[in-house]
């Protein structure tokens, strides 16, 4: 099997704003990233209906999971989204 170079090994820099917004755009429009993440969150959800009503301490770790689930998402929308605040905003100065 032949395996390509590692882009996660390549050192990058994440400090500037559109660095951070490139690199969100590129793994939203990833579409194994985004199945990923559905697969996670289904099995997570399917695991959570299957989860005894007593069993707290595990529905709740569970209901976190896809929370932070949401939270990648929210996380590369706001990188995305301050990189088009900041063009606007260095666009009107």
């Amino acid at each position: 099997m032949i395996f390509h170079k590692n882009p996660a090994k390549e050192k990058k820099d994440f400090r500037t704003v559109e660095a951070r917004a490139r690199n969100a755009k590129e793994l939203l429009a990833n579409p194994f990233f985004e199945y990923v993440l559905k697969d996670i969150e289904k099995k997570t959800i399917l695991s959570w209906k299957t989860t005894p009503a007593r069993d707290i301490e595990a529905r709740e770790s569970l209901f976190l999971c896809i929370k932070v689930i949401e939270k990648i998402r929210q996380f590369l929308d706001g990188y995305i989204n301050e990189a088009i605040y900041e063009a606007k905003r260095n666009k009107s100065s």
